[in-house]
């Protein structure tokens, strides 16, 4: 069965996330949205004056065995970068 993974983060962050996921083999395959806008439970990124940040977005599609390797990965981000707001989806 597979599962889709949906990544949403701050751009400060891209780069650390992209190369986990790479690394892990099972997630090098994926589409990214490079400009999100939104507000979650951290400060809106709306890439205005008001609030200039702004997130992207990975949407991976992979199998179950492979599911849990990529949030233990990008776990370890988010313990390097705690205030980063970044969030990790599973559906399937």
């Amino acid at each position: 069965e597979m599962k889709r993974i949906e990544i949403i983060a701050n751009h400060s962050v891209e780069a650390d996330i992209i190369e986990t996921i790479e690394d892990s083999g099972s997630g090098s395959y994926y589409t990214k949205i490079p400009i999100v806008h939104g507000k979650g439970n951290s400060n809106p990124k709306m890439g205005d004056n008001i609030w200039p940040e702004e997130n992207f977005m990975l949407i991976i599609y992979t199998e179950d065995k492979y599911a849990s390797e990529i949030m233990e990965r990008i776990n370890s981000v988010r313990k390097k970068f705690p205030d980063e707001g970044i969030r990790y989806f599973e559906i399937g």
